[in-house]
C-alpha cells in the first residue's frame, strides 16, 4: 500500500489512543492499523497519531521535506473536514423502532460533545428492521417459460428463503414491550433543541400481541422545543387528543403541513371534531383512520361498527379561504364515496360531531340514522334541531331551515 493511499485512510477512520511509551518494536503493522475498527471514536486520526516506528516504516523513501508537507496537509484536512463530517453524520438522523436504535438516539441527545445540537431532522422508521419489502418475498424469476436460472438468480432465491425463515423466527413469541422503546425516544426528543422543521413519527407496529391485545398510548412532549416545526406526521399509534392539543400549542403558528395517519383515539368522532375546530393556519392537512378498530378480526366487525367508521380527509389550502378544498373519502354499504367540501364552512355550521360527520359525508356516515338525524326523501337528509325545527341538506350541498 502506497503512502498516498494511506493518507486518505488515516484521515477518514477513527483510531484508538496510542501508548507513546511503548517499546521500539512496532505493536501493529500498517495493514493491521488500517483495517481494524476501534471502539474509541472520540478523536479523528491523523499522521500525528501513528507511532514513530510506523511512521519511519511507512516513510522510508520520503525525505524530511515531504514528511513535513504530509503532516501539515493531514492536519489542515482534519481541521477543515471535521465540521463537514460531524454535520453529515448528525444533522439528519434516521432511527429504527428497536430498543438499541432508540437508546443510541438517547445517548446522542445527552452526549457531552454537544452533538445533539447538530440534529435538525429526525426520521423514525415505521417498519421493523426485521421486515423486508413485500416484493422481496414475492421474487419469482420463473417467468416467460424459462427452464433454467443464472447463478445470481439462484443465489437470490436462496436469500429469499433464508430471510423468510428468519423473519418468521423473529415474530414468533411475545412482541417486545413498546414502552421500552418509546421512553428513550421521548427522552431524546426533549434534548434535541434544534429539531425544528420536520418530525415524522410513524409507529405502525407499536402494538403488543402476546396474551392479550394492548394498544400503547404515546405521550408527546409538552414543551416549546418544536416551536418552529413546519411539517409533522404522526402515524400508527394510539394518542391522547388532549396531549396532542398541548403539544401543538407551541407550533401552531409555524406548522404548515400536518398528517395524522391510522391513529387510534378513545372516541374518534368526538376527538377528531374537537381537534378540527382548532384554528390552524395550514397549507396541507391530512387525516386518516384505520379501516377497522385495532384488535378486531374481520368477522368481529359488525354492521354498526362498519357504518360509523370515519372517512379520510385531505384539506389543501387555508381552512378559512373560499378557494380551500377538502376531499373526503370513505366506505359505506353503498360502496366507496369521494366528496369535496369546504371544511371550515362545515365546522362553522354544525356544533356537534354527529351532525358534522353526517353533513360532510352527505349521509354516508353511519351516524346519520342516529337519534339526532333521519332520512328524508329523494336522498335528502333531515336533522332535527333543538327548537323543533328541521335543517335540510341534499346531495348538492344545498341547505335550508324549516321551522
Amino acid at each position: 500500500m502506497s503512502i498516498d493511499n494511506r493518507v486518505g485512510t488515516f484521515h477518514h477512520n477513527y483510531f484508538p489512543p496510542v501508548d507513546k511509551s511503548s517499546s521500539s518494536t512496532p505493536i501493529l503493522s500498517i495493514n493491521q492499523l488500517v483495517l481494524e475498527s476501534p471502539k474509541d471514536n472520540k478523536t479523528m486520526a491523523t499522521i500525528f497519531d501513528l507511532l514513530n516506528e510506523l511512521m519511519d516504516e511507512g516513510g522510508i523513501d520520503l525525505n524530511e521535506d515531504y514528511w513535513l508537507a504530509l503532516r501539515m496537509t493531514c492536519q489542515k484536512l482534519n481541521d477543515k473536514c471535521r465540521e463537514y463530517h460531524l454535520n453529515s453524520k448528525y444533522t439528519h438522523r434516521r432511527a429504527l423502532l428497536v430498543q438499541e436504535s432508540m437508546e443510541n438516539l438517547a445517548k446522542i441527545s445527552q452526549h457531552s460533545s454537544k452533538v445533539n445540537l447538530r440534529v435538525q431532522y429526525l426520521d423514525i422508521s415505521c417498519l421493523s428492521p426485521y421486515s423486508l419489502e413485500h416484493g422481496f418475498y414475492n421474487y419469482n424469476p420463473w417467468q416467460g417459460g424459462r427452464t433454467s436460472l443464472t447463478d445470481e438468480e439462484l443465489k437470490m432465491m436462496a436469500a429469499v428463503q433464508k430471510f423468510d425463515r428468519e423473519h418468521h423466527k423473529q415474530i414468533e413469541g411475545p412482541s417486545p414491550d413498546p414502552s421500552i422503546m418509546i421512553a428513550p425516544l421521548i427522552q431524546a426528543l426533549q434534548n434535541l433543541p434544534n429539531l425544528q422543521e420536520e418530525l415524522d413519527l410513524g409507529l405502525e407496529y407499536v402494538v403488543r400481541l402476546d396474551d392479550e391485545f394492548k394498544e400503547e398510548v404515546i405521550t408527546l412532549p409538552e414543551s416549546r422545543m418544536f416551536s418552529s416545526l413546519r411539517k409533522l406526521r404522526l402515524a400508527g399509534f394510539k394518542i391522547d387528543v388532549e396531549n396532542l392539543k398541548v403539544f401543538l400549542i407551541h407550533c401552531k403558528q409555524s406548522l404548515k403541513e400536518f398528517t395524522l395517519d391510522q391513529l387510534v383515539t378513545q372516541d374518534p368522532e368526538k376527538d377528531c371534531f374537537e381537534f378540527l375546530n382548532d384554528n390552524f393556519k395550514l397549507e396541507l392537512f391530512k387525516i386518516g383512520f384505520p379501516d377497522y378498530p385495532l384488535g378486531f378480526d374481520d368477522w368481529e366487525f359488525d354492521d354498526e361498527e362498519f357504518e360509523r367508521q370515519l372517512p379520510s380527509l385531505e384539506a389543501l389550502g387555508n381552512w378559512s379561504s373560499k378557494s380551500m378544498v377538502c376531499t373526503i373519502q370513505g366506505q359505506s354499504f353503498g360502496g366507496d364515496y369521494y366528496l369535496e367540501k369546504h371544511l371550515w364552512r362545515e365546522l362553522s355550521t354544525y356544533d356537534s360531531p354527529n351532525r358534522f360527520w353526517t353533513s360532510i359525508t352527505e349521509g354516508n356516515w353511519g351516524g346519520s340514522e342516529g337519534s339526532d338525524g333521519e332520512w328524508g326523501t329523494s336522498g335528502e337528509i333531515v336533522i332535527e334541531e333543538n327548537d323543533g325545527g328541521r335543517f335540510h341538506f341534499d346531495s348538492d350541498d344545498e341547505r335550508y331551515y324549516s321551522g
